[in-house]
């Protein structure tokens, strides 16, 4: 009897056993492993500071320097995409516009060895009085692309920027500022005057007095109130 082994090896029947393989997973996987393992390591530590909320946060150039040199070393190609939502309006309490905008981040990381490639999505919402607030959206979906995949160590599970304007409001129709001011004058004539210049008024200026500035309409209808309730006393002590 021979071995097995040389039983196979004797029959051109039986043919020779072939070793397993498996195929090499996508290089990009290898890539990412390594550049988080260095992040892992050095982190991104939170040296700036927000002044008005008081909370230290790291920014996107923060992440940026650090990240950057470590995808050159393990070839790590990244590709930025946005996708923008429609910009919102808001006034703050003192009257200031302020521009809210909002974008999907779709960002690709690519393997120069094999073209493999890896893509997660973030969004990112931020408000600036002037033409910046783009821009604040579009860098902070990018900074938590960048944290979130690698797991870059913080301290803090929440973050901002660097500034933080105060509670706004939606802003409204045209002419809204210029009528209310008027309405609230009518006070002065009695809460009769008042409630029919109210029911003049348009449906989208109530709704939004209703909404979001009840507290100063109920103040100008208590004034109407006593304006009306001392116009009748005047009238009974003149009889």
């Amino acid at each position: 009897m021979y071995p097995l082994d040389s039983q196979i090896n004797k029959d051109p029947a039986l043919p020779l056993a072939q070793p397993e393989t498996k195929p090499e997973p996508p290089h990009i996987y290898k890539a990412m492993v390594s550049v988080g393992a260095e992040l892992s390591k050095i982190g991104i530590s939170k040296d700036r500071r927000n002044d008005q909320q008081h909370f230290a946060f790291r920014g996107i150039d923060d992440a940026m320097n650090v990240v950057s040199p470590i995808f050159a070393k393990y070839g790590v190609v990244f590709i930025p995409h946005y996708h923008d939502y429609p910009d919102v309006e808001r006034v703050t309490g003192k009257g200031a516009t302020l521009i809210y905008s909002k974008v999907r981040g779709e960002f690709t990381f690519i393997s120069s060895t094999d073209g493999s490639y890896v893509t997660t999505t973030t969004f990112g919402v931020a408000m600036d009085s002037g033409d910046k607030a783009m821009n604040k959206a579009m860098s902070a979906a990018l900074k938590y692309a960048l944290l979130q995949t690698f797991l870059v160590p913080t301290q803090a599970t929440e973050d901002a920027d660097a500034t933080t304007p105060e509670p706004s409001l939606p802003k409204p129709g045209a002419g809204f500022d210029e009528w209310f001011t008027d309405i609230r004058a009518v006070a002065d004539e009695g809460w009769e005057a008042m409630q029919a210049a109210w029911r003049e008024s348009p449906a989208d200026f109530r709704r939004y007095v209703k909404a979001y500035r009840e507290a100063e309409w109920d103040t100008a209808k208590v004034r109407a109130q006593e304006v009306t309730k001392t116009m009748k006393l005047a009238e009974a002590g003149a009889r």
